[in-house]
């Protein structure tokens, strides 16, 4: 019994001993107390284990006391620590923009502050918080998170204690309540944790944390311990203690709680603005991505949901942002851009105004496009609806989205080249002088014919070179009567122009008479040598005969038989020589025979010039201020010469009183008179030119040009205006043949041919009437009408009231006005007054201009289609007719003086007469003098 009882006693106070290590049996105070009752009852000596036994008793109420000392200051800090924790809470959250969370009926709505939830947190808490716990865990000690949390006090205290629960082997009451406890401190932790972390709240992986984090803590609010029953004095103490803490865990299970519809209210947002953002069906507002975005302010960046909403709000704001700015300023948008744009809209499934605006544009430019194509800009068929080109290209100008292909094959229909104004097609030639392009076959050159040419000249600028030399001839002479200096350099001009031509004819046949001594020697030597070569020729001859069989005597006769063929090669081709020699020495004579007389009709002319030289300079001088370089615009519009080609009427005066001095025999004065009507003809030639002329026109300028009634100093010109005009009347021949009207005939037109023939007068740069009446013909189906068989050529029509068939105006007789005021016509076959026999038909056959009836229009204008250039189209690269007048400028310009000299250079008086004879003037028919003849022809200053 007694080893029994020292071996409990061991058991309860063992030994101390160092070497021993390891987890000792706890036992209790009773167990204890009841050993040491047991010991007055041994009989063997258990002082040491005795004295053990009552120092473990003692420790033990030693360790109670400090421990229920210990108990009583974790109630008051768990007491503190509420109010703390509570503080810290509030202190730490926003009243101004926390405890805001959407509920499901506020998704779309701007959140709004919840004052129920106690100890919420915002974003910018959360993101403190987050660094708070992370510096905490950092520092291998939970103690900075406690105080972080408002355990400064409190968890050292908790701390302390449970270490010295562990140090005893006694249960106690106190040490009861221990295991609770450090369940109290282990759930805190991980609660502290994810409360610093409310970021993981809304991550899914933590949701069952949280969920297990309430239960735990309703777990330890539930908790009971039956120990406080056997030591009633100490359940007051101990059942304050568990109050403390429960009331402490509770709550943070409260916090938890609220985190916890938190995290359910952003789960149910997720779903809705997940439902939103995914939707494909119906397009999302710009505002409600807006609210959404400001709504994602109060959940973590990192969740998925939030950085979806945030990326797909960011991408639309930037996109209508985007839109805005450009629509604000104006700027077009290119097709593709806009298709891109759009593409982005659609894809952000955005719904603003300005998605609206990008969309309603890009469908307007889309129909925009199919009317262009439906137009025919693309293949050329663009020409009969000007009206339309024109309409499609102002209300491109418009359109926020533009189609510059498009847009620029209108232009370039609308922008015409060459003389025809049509677009740049097919082969085209550059003039170097105007930088204008010409369509090869309308200038009838081809591909191959252009690669020889090293510059082309096109017709507008032979004309103005033609106008320009004839300026320059007109300043010539001018100058030449404008002074005494003036006549004398003119005159020693002529005298070096006839003394270069003498000399040169004088060095031509001084050069021919050496070269024909040179070639009578040349041919006397070959005459010579072939006399003394004849000989021996025959003796080689005789040799030959008597030796036959000789090889080398052989070859010796055939080499001097090939030089006499040569010597009689060279003496017919010296022949030749001496023969042009001869015939150039001929015409140098002849030259210079003609050069005497040249000279000698100079000095007649100059005499009869020094005769009229008073006149001749009064003349020029009036010619000068009134035609050619007059002093005001009034008076130069006035010398302008008319639209039509004629003379001005400053022109005609100039050439009366030219008449009335007796002058305008004169050389220099005709030149000039002819220089009036040459400068008339190259402005009238270069109005029609700037815009596609109509074939009448240019056959005017031919028949003006032609009839002698001036002369042109160059016809190259003229040459170009007479091919296009041939090219015109052939084709036209063409185009009556096909349109030849046949009476009876009901077979249509061949509209293949008359295509045909539409598309051959693209290559002719001028407006043919016949065009129109092909155009109309087209339009009507190639259809024939009237008694006659014509076609429906846009002339003026008459449809029959009985019959429904047309007949033209001209084959009945009638005229437009006399048809619109009829209320009803019947046709003559109809009403039997006219028979079909009794109309006659003069049937042309291309010869002559004479119209056919059907050919006769009654307004050939109005019926003509309008081509995608009109004839008003003016090329910009052409010489403008209003800039070319007057040629020298104003008086006192800087071109005239460079031209015509200074101011006041012709007035000067030492002009003098080298001719004393002064040769009298002829009165006019009125018997009046010179002067007053001047008077009554020009109106001078």
């Amino acid at each position: 019994r007694a080893q029994i009882w020292i071996n409990k006693a061991n058991i309860v106070a063992p030994k101390k001993d160092s070497r021993k290590k390891g987890k000792q049996e706890r036992h209790s105070m009773k167990d204890v107390s009841d050993l040491i009752d047991e010991a007055s009852g041994i009989i063997v000596d258990i002082t040491e284990e005795l004295e053990r036994l009552k120092l473990e008793q003692s420790t033990t109420l030693s360790w109670r006391l400090q421990a229920q000392q210990s108990l009583r200051e974790i109630i008051s800090a768990f007491n503190n620590f509420r109010k703390e924790r509570a503080d810290l809470c509030s202190g730490t959250v926003d009243n101004t923009a926390s405890d805001f969370l959407p509920s499901s009926a506020n998704i779309g709505q701007t959140p709004v502050a919840n004052p129920n939830m106690s100890g919420s947190m915002t974003t910018r808490n959360i993101n403190s918080r987050r660094r708070a716990f992370s510096s905490a865990g950092t520092s291998g000690s939970e103690t900075p998170a406690y105080a972080e949390n408002g355990g400064k006090y409190l968890f050292p205290l908790l701390t302390s204690f449970l270490k010295s629960v562990k140090s005893m082997n006694t249960l106690t009451p106190e040490g009861s309540i221990a295991d609770e406890l450090s369940e109290a401190i282990s759930w805190f932790t991980k609660t502290f944790k994810l409360m610093n972390s409310p970021a993981d709240v809304y991550d899914r992986r933590n949701f069952s944390k949280l969920d297990k984090l309430i239960e735990g803590g309703q777990k330890l609010v539930n908790l009971d311990s039956n120990m406080a029953e056997e030591i009633p004095e100490d359940t007051k103490l101990l059942d304050d203690l568990r109050n403390s803490c429960a009331a402490a865990v509770t709550d943070d299970i409260e916090r938890l709680v609220d985190l916890q519809c938190q995290r359910d209210k952003f789960v149910e947002w997720c779903e809705k603005a997940d439902a939103i953002i995914s939707s494909t069906d119906k397009k999302v507002s710009i505002e409600t991505l807006k609210e959404l975005q400001e709504q994602c302010a109060c959940y973590p960046s990192s969740s998925e949901i939030v950085l979806r909403v945030r990326k797909r709000a960011e991408d639309a704001i930037a996109w209508v942002t985007s839109v805005a700015e450009i629509i604000k300023a104006g700027r077009k948008i290119p097709l593709d851009e806009a298709k891109v744009m759009t593409d982005a809209g659609d894809k952000l499934n955005i719904n603003c105004p300005e998605y609206k605006t990008l969309r309603a544009a890009l469908r307007a430019t889309r129909s925009w496009l199919l009317r262009v194509k439906k137009c025919g800009a693309a293949n050329g068929q663009a020409q009969v609806a000007a009206n339309l080109v024109t309409d499609l290209i102002n209300e491109h100008n418009n359109f926020l989205v533009t189609a510059m292909d498009a847009f620029t094959e209108l232009k370039q229909v609308m922008c015409g080249y060459c003389v025809c104004r049509q677009p740049y097609e097919g082969f085209m030639i550059g003039c170097d002088g105007c930088e204008e392009w010409y369509h090869g076959p309308c200038v009838g050159i081809s591909q191959e014919q252009a690669q020889k040419f090293d510059k082309y000249v096109c017709v507008r600028c032979s004309t103005l070179r033609v106008y320009k030399e004839n300026a320059a001839n007109v300043a010539g002479i001018l100058r030449k009567w404008s002074s005494a200096k003036g006549l004398a350099k003119a005159r020693s001009g002529d005298s070096q122009r006839y003394g270069r031509k003498v000399r040169s004819a004088e060095r031509d046949i001084v050069k021919a008479k050496a070269d024909l001594e040179k070639y009578e020697r040349e041919l006397k030597t070959i005459l010579g040598l072939a006399s003394n070569a004849q000989p021996q020729i025959n003796g080689d001859s005789v040799a030959l005969k008597a030796q036959p069989q000789s090889q080398e005597a052989s070859a010796s006769v055939a080499t001097q038989n090939n030089a006499s063929v040569k010597a009689g090669k060279s003496e017919k081709a010296l022949r030749d020589k001496i023969g042009k020699a001869h015939t150039t020495i001929g015409n140098c004579e002849k030259r210079m025979e003609g050069y005497k007389v040249e000279l000698v009709e100079r000095k007649s002319l100059e005499a009869r010039e020094d005769a009229f030289a008073l006149s001749l300079k009064k003349w020029c001088t009036a010619v000068k201020q009134e035609v050619f370089s007059p002093v005001t615009k009034e008076k130069a519009e006035l010398s302008r010469p008319r639209s039509d080609g004629s003379m001005s009427a400053p022109m005609n005066r100039a050439k009366t009183y030219a008449e009335t001095l007796g002058i305008s025999d004169l050389p220099d004065i005709d030149a000039v008179l002819n220089s009036f009507k040459i400068f008339s003809w190259c402005l009238h030639s270069l109005g029609v030119l700037m815009r596609k002329p109509r074939v009448e026109e240019i056959r005017a300028l031919l028949a003006h040009s032609d009839s002698g009634y001036f002369k042109l100093p160059e016809a190259k010109c003229v040459r170009m205006l007479r091919s296009m005009s041939s090219r015109a009347q052939i084709w036209q021949s063409k185009a009556k043949k096909a349109l030849m009207p046949v009476p009876n005939e009901k077979k249509p037109y061949d509209i293949a041919i008359l295509r045909e023939l539409l598309l051959a007068a693209k290559q002719i740069p001028l407006t043919m009437p016949e065009e129109s009446r092909l155009w109309s013909t087209i339009e009507d189906g190639g259809n024939r009408h009237c008694v006659c068989g014509g076609p429906g050529d846009g002339s003026f029509m008459l449809g029959c009231d009985h019959c429904d068939r047309w007949f033209h105006g001209s084959c009945m007789k009638i005229d437009k006005e006399t048809g619109d005021a009829l209320s009803k016509w019947i046709c003559p076959p109809c009403s039997k007054l006219v028979s079909v026999e009794a109309v006659k038909i003069e049937e042309d056959n291309g010869s002559g201009d004479k119209k056919l009836p059907a050919q006769e229009m009654s307004n050939p204008t109005s019926v003509l289609p309008q081509l995608a250039q009109p004839h008003h189209d003016l090329s910009p690269h052409a010489p403008n007719p209003t800039s070319l007048w007057p040629p020298f400028g104003l008086r006192g310009s800087k071109s005239a003086v460079e031209a015509l000299g200074t101011v006041g250079e012709s007035d000067n008086n030492d002009f003098e007469t080298p001719v004393k004879a002064v040769a009298r003037l002829k009165l006019d028919q009125n018997g009046n003098s010179p002067k007053k003849a001047l008077s009554a022809s020009l109106s001078m200053s």
